[in-house]
């Protein structure tokens, strides 16, 4: 017999997925020499499909040769389905060419968990994003 999960259920078993993805990533400074610290900007930008009403919250982070090499933020939607936006890889980039990384990040999720099997009604959450990293010898 097929057991579908709860809302509860599901977003438990992403949230272990990530702890484990984050537990196990390496420290920013044993993987990239010479980090003393990298500045994060992220700028959200919430769009409902029922409210058209935008709004913009914006947080600066500074990560340390200490810090996990991981970056996940959650979606600012509070009824969005995912567990927001994984630019891991962006962090990355930037270590990798020693420059900052600038882009736009679009929310996986839906609008709603009574929308997750549908084919529309996607959140319209999104992310900019600026990583710049600064190195001891620079």
């Amino acid at each position: 017999m097929l057991r579908i999960m709860t809302e509860e259920e599901f977003k438990r078993q992403l949230r272990i997925r990530l702890f484990d993805t984050e537990v196990s990533s390496p420290r920013i400074g044993d993987r990239y020499m010479g980090v003393k610290q990298i500045n994060v900007t992220l700028e959200f930008t919430f769009r409902s499909a029922v409210l058209q009403i935008p709004y913009t919250i914006k947080i600066n982070r500074i990560l340390k040769s200490s810090d996990k090499l991981f970056l996940n933020c959650e979606c600012v939607n509070p009824h969005c389905t995912s567990l927001g936006f994984d630019i891991t890889r962006y962090l990355n980039e930037a270590l990798q060419s020693r420059k900052f990384v600038t882009g736009l990040a679009h929310c996986s999720g839906k609008e709603d968990w009574k929308y997750i099997k549908t084919s529309g009604c996607s959140c319209l959450t999104t992310l900019n994003y600026i990583i710049d990293p600064e190195f001891e010898d620079e």
